[in-house]
């Protein structure tokens, strides 16, 4: 043997290169070299690996087949024969190995009929044999796959689920303190949480939808069972966050009974927090109402009692949230006492109809149940108005959805029965944010900005007039802001509502327009805000405001409106809802336009529909009261001609062509509210109201109102001007019906009364025991006092710091509202027969209506709109003269020539343009007569004075002799 020992590849030919250089490989190159082999090999072992992996896979899986073949041929024919306890419980282990959805439903079917028919005897056992509680679970998951095939046989699965699941039955009755084994809870944890019970359960109750006639028809119908069932893992859920806390094993795990049950609830708010529909008939919409009012229910009893800022919570409300936008809660037997209507028409139902609408009513019942509930939800909760006070008012709005529809329930009352919501409220700090929040993204979520304009008015309901400008949560450039934001979303609303139908929120549209009415009418007293504020030129300019075809018998909701265009329709809601979208002028326009409509409508040639009227000068509202009562004249829209007689018992000169008629309105309004005649009383403005006692010491009071109330009415439609300073409560009466604002009115009643009463806001208890005070009030009849009690029993009720306001509120009430009721109500009918346009303006615009602008008479508008008849012209000298003794006239004696010539001392609302007929001025020849006057024609009969002198006292002494229609 060689004593040299060799390595490696001795057959190796050296590397030559042709160049005559041998090739060096360096470092970098051999290391890359051998990696790259490395890798190779390596792949070469995860190949190999493979394919013995897919080996083992195909036998196994051969096998199993094999296997699955042998148990299924084996079930097949041990399933036909009789089984006993012990072979049923060895088929229900078998069908657990091999069970494929694609293939063995059938099995399935066979089986579950043979558990149907010992489920007596299985559930004998279930909790005292493990094998047989594990194998009935896997079971009945088998059985919650098998509900997706077809209906025939999924009603042998669900009947065995209802069975299984069954909480009353007391064999499967949950006691923790005696049982390890708890069946039922374990099965819906792996029912609920890993295999998506509700998922499925939802499926099965859209795919059920054409069962719903059975629905109806069967008193036990199968849809009847899916909502059942549905409700039992909800149940369970609220006992497992109740009860004592105890462990529950699911798939080898113990976990604590109240993580289950939350586990339940929040899988199923997962499932069932989108509801939708696969079908649009009512009838497949009813049942799903059905379902989703459970759900709902349920929900709200799930949460007996959580903190504001537990996760729970937080998830219960976004689910009750979701909910709410899906259900309506504006058709429950609140509102349909309030005139709603049934969802079906009452004629041409037949009885299946008839079915649909009773369990509809069942479901409008089942409502305002779960509104009570949300409302003992939230006032079992704890310091929500801290929680929502100081928390990011992001989370305030998850919570509007819910309370917008218990503020559309309740309205008002809700700051009554919600304490929370009451509370927040009064703080300012909160009441801005939120209305900043709501100004800087607009009103994108109609429900968040339901529950701020609900707050906002129940925050300043309890401030009076002299408190509102300090106290108010919002400062004056905030209510500004709140007013042109609400203003324009209803102005907005109105004209993209292309034929005036009612909005889809219609409840929001509504709140809006009762915060503009609320804060009009308040500005209206204090005037902190521009009246243009309120207005849409927008509105004003589009329109048709001197053009419309609208009548006053439009305004009645009983009467179709088919005939008017789609702005024409416009107009009629913005008159009905908030006509202060108009300015005033605009107003006054839209109502000379509905007069000159009506007239023409009642227009009859000759004067045949005419009534002529002799009236005594002397007895002129006697004689009103005996010949233009309801009887004798029911229309007083119609032709009425006044013949004046004067005090001798001749008749007066002249033939009514309008003056008369107007003076004979002006001087009978003036008799007959004369407070001597006791019907009206003066308050502490000189303004006149009814007297309280006129019942008792007028006869015939009501008919004597309701002519009062014919007359101003007949003035109104005549557009005749009188002088009638009537109190502020009372034409705030003669709009609304009634005084909403009833402390703040008093204040022009009866001051002393009004600071009295304010001042009893500052008094402790202690002052009130010494005052004694009840809620009664001792009202002076002629001699006689009597006392009246303000609420019922309200002798026995004493006034104390806690219910001042309201004892306040009810003395008001009573001396603006109560004491004047009756008497208001027949002025107002009388009022509106004539002339129904009280709705459309403020006291202080109706006021002005009525008796005309309060501002100084514009002499130069005067001047420009006169004309002259005769010899007169613009520049005549006596023309000239005459403006000149005009200017240098105080204010009295310029309402005197005024009233001289036109019958009324103020002058035309919108200026001297519309005075109808125009002042004239027409030459009488040169004499020493005085000046007369055709009220009829609004015209002056001046004669050519020799000097300004002569003319000033002559003017003067007729303007001052106060002489009736014969002086002409």
């Amino acid at each position: 043997m060689s004593r040299f020992q060799f390595e490696g590849d001795f057959k190796r030919k050296p590397e030559q290169k042709l160049g005559g250089r041998s090739k060096v490989e360096t470092r970098d190159a051999i290391i890359l070299k051998a990696q790259s082999e490395r890798n190779k090999r390596e792949r070469d072992r995860l190949r190999a690996t493979a394919i013995l992996r897919i080996q083992a896979t195909a036998r196994s899986y051969i096998c199993r087949q094999r296997c699955k073949r042998e148990w299924r041929n084996e079930f097949d024919k041990s399933i036909e024969t009789e089984l006993k306890l012990e072979g049923l419980g060895e088929q229900l282990k078998r069908i657990n190995l091999f069970y494929d959805p694609k293939v063995d439903n059938e099995r399935l079917h066979k089986l579950g009929k043979k558990v149907l028919a010992q489920n007596e005897r299985i559930l004998a056992v279930i909790n005292k044999e493990i094998f047989w509680h594990i194998r009935m679970k896997r079971f009945l998951t088998l059985c919650l796959e098998g509900v997706e095939n077809d209906r025939t046989i999924s009603r042998i699965f669900i009947r065995l689920i209802e069975i299984f699941t069954n909480m009353d039955n007391s064999i499967l009755a949950i006691t923790p303190k005696i049982s390890k084994n708890h069946f039922v809870p374990e099965l819906w944890a792996e029912l609920v949480g890993m295999n998506n019970f509700f998922e499925k359960w939802r499926w099965l109750l859209e795919r059920q939808l054409e069962l719903h006639r059975d629905y109806i028809a069967n008193p036990l119908p199968f849809a009847d069972s899916l909502v059942a069932i549905l409700q039992k893992p909800l149940s369970l859920a609220k006992f497992l966050v109740t009860a004592d806390p105890f462990g529950i094993t699911v798939k080898g795990r113990v976990l604590d009974s109240v993580d289950v049950g939350n586990l339940l609830m929040n899988k199923f708010v997962i499932s069932f927090s989108s509801p939708t529909f696969s079908s649009n008939d009512p009838k497949n919409r009813l049942f799903f109402e059905q379902v989703f009012f459970t759900a709902l229910s349920l929900l709200v009893d799930y949460v007996p009692s959580l903190a504001v800022d537990s996760v729970e919570l937080e998830r219960f409300m976004n689910a009750v949230q979701l909910y709410m936008k899906f259900i309506d809660l504006r058709s429950t037997p609140v509102n349909r006492m309030h005139g709603g209507s049934a969802e079906y028409p009452d004629d041409d139902l037949d009885d299946e109809d008839m079915q649909v609408d009773e369990e509809r009513e069942n479901l409008v019942a089942e409502s305002v149940q779960i509104v009570e509930k949300l409302k003992a939800l939230f006032n079992r909760s704890r310091d929500l108005e801290n929680f929502f006070d100081q928390t990011d008012k992001s989370k305030w709005a998850r919570y509007c959805p819910i309370i917008s529809r218990i503020l559309n329930h309740y309205r008002l009352n809700a700051f009554g029965i919600l304490r929370f919501l009451r509370n927040l409220s009064y703080r300012k700090p909160f009441i801005q944010s939120i209305f900043s929040r709501i100004f800087r993204q607009g009103m994108t979520d109609p429900d968040e900005t339901v529950s701020f304009c609900w707050m906002f008015l129940n925050s300043i309901v309890a401030l009076h007039d002299s408190e509102f400008i300090a106290q108010s949560p919002l400062s004056i450039s905030e209510l500004e802001d709140l007013v042109v934001l609400l203003k324009n979303y209803f102005t907005e609303t109105v004209l993209n509502d292309r034929a005036g139908d009612e909005h889809v929120n219609e409840f929001l549209n509504k709140t809006v327009v009762r915060v503009l009415v609320t804060l009009h009418e308040r500005n209206t007293r204090l005037q902190f805000l521009p009246e243009d504020t309120f207005c849409s030129p927008e509105l004003c300019t589009i329109l048709p405001l001197d053009s419309h075809m609208i009548r006053f018998d439009d305004f009645d909701s009983s009467i179709g409106s088919e005939r008017l265009s789609i702005f024409e329709l416009k107009l009629k809601r913005i008159l009905s809802e908030f006509p202060f979208l108009l300015s005033f002028h605009s107003r006054v326009t839209v109502v000379h336009r509905l007069i000159s409509i009506d007239r023409a409508h009642r227009f009859m040639p000759y004067d045949f529909n005419a009534h002529h009227v002799q009236i005594r000068r002397n007895y002129i509202y006697d004689d009103a009261f005996e010949k233009l009562s309801v009887e004798n004249v029911p229309d007083m829209r119609g032709n009425v001609r006044i013949s004046l007689v004067n005090v001798v018992g001749a008749m007066e000169a002249g033939v009514d062509g309008g003056g008369l008629l107007r003076e004979f309105l002006t001087e009978s309004t003036k008799a007959g509210v004369d407070p001597n005649r006791g019907l009206f009383r003066l308050d502490s403005q000189n303004r006149l109201y009814p007297n309280p006692i006129a019942k008792h010491v007028v006869e015939d009071y009501r008919k004597h109102f309701t002519l009062i109330g014919r007359l101003v009415g007949k003035a109104l439609y005549e557009q005749t001007l009188l002088e009638l300073p009537l109190a502020a409560f009372f034409l705030e009466s003669c709009i609304m019906g009634h005084v909403p604002g009833a402390v703040d009115y008093l204040a022009t009643l009866d001051p002393a009364l009004h600071k009295n009463l304010l001042a009893l806001k500052n008094y402790n208890d202690e002052d009130f025991n010494s005052l004694g005070l009840d809620f009664t009030l001792t009202i002076q009849r002629l001699d006689n006092a009597y006392t009246v009690e303000l609420k019922p029993n309200g002798s026995s009720i004493s006034v104390s710091q806690e219910n001042v306001i309201e004892y306040i509120h009810l003395v008001a009430d009573h001396k603006i509202n109560r004491e004047t009721a009756e008497m208001c109500r027949y002025f107002r009918e009388g009022l509106v027969s004539v002339c129904p346009i009280p709705k459309f303006f403020t006291w202080r615009e109706l006021q002005s209506l009525i008796s005309g602008s309060d501002k100084p008479i514009d002499i130069e508008d005067w001047k420009s709109h006169t004309n002259y008849t005769g010899d007169y012209y613009a520049g005549h000298p006596m023309i000239e003269h005459f403006w000149e003794v005009v200017q240098g006239f105080e204010e009295k004696n310029l309402r005197k020539l005024l009233k001289f010539v036109t019958s009324c001392s103020r002058p035309p609302l919108l200026g001297f343009k519309d005075l109808v007929p125009n002042f004239g001025i027409q030459s009488a020849g040169q004499t020493d007569r005085l000046p007369s006057a055709a009220t009829c024609m609004n015209l002056l009969k001046l004669p050519d004075y020799s000097n300004p002198r002569v003319l000033r006292e002559k003017l003067i002494y007729a303007i001052e002799a106060q002489a009736g229609f014969e002086l002409s």
